[in-house]
């Protein structure tokens, strides 16, 4: 939402949020779209919302998804790249993420081969 339109950044204020912590699902646009259903055009409003907050001053983190079971090293570069475009010093302290693997999140993953790791479903079904 806050990478939609820079105004509601600066409308903000208004509202007691007392923190921004901004999630990366992905690095890549086909890859937003297959973890988060999502259409493409979409994959750049996080980013832009990184880059409004820090124009605004507006005290924020960002965290990424990086499980190496979904999260290719190449999309990993992406994301750090990226970030990197607004200030560097944002890119160095990302926060890394893995991900839970609820019931629902491991289907839609599965369904839309967005996994890097092609054993790592079969493995864990065999655990459980």
């Amino acid at each position: 939402m806050l990478g939609n339109d820079e105004s509601y950044v600066k409308e903000r204020e208004e509202f007691e949020v007392p923190y921004i912590r901004v999630s990366l699902k992905a690095g890549l646009p086909e890859k937003w779209e297959g973890k988060t259903e999502a259409d493409r055009k979409s994959f750049e409003l996080p980013y832009k919302a990184i880059e409004y907050l820090w124009k605004e001053d507006i005290d924020f983190h960002v965290a990424a998804m990086a499980d190496p079971n979904i999260t290719s090293k190449k999309e990993i570069e992406s994301i750090y790249r990226k970030v990197s475009e607004v200030p560097k010093i944002l890119a160095e302290n990302i926060e890394w993420e893995i991900v839970d693997l609820y019931p629902n999140i491991e289907r839609q993953l599965k369904d839309n081969r967005h996994y890097t790791n092609h054993d790592y479903f079969s493995r864990k079904s065999q655990r459980t």
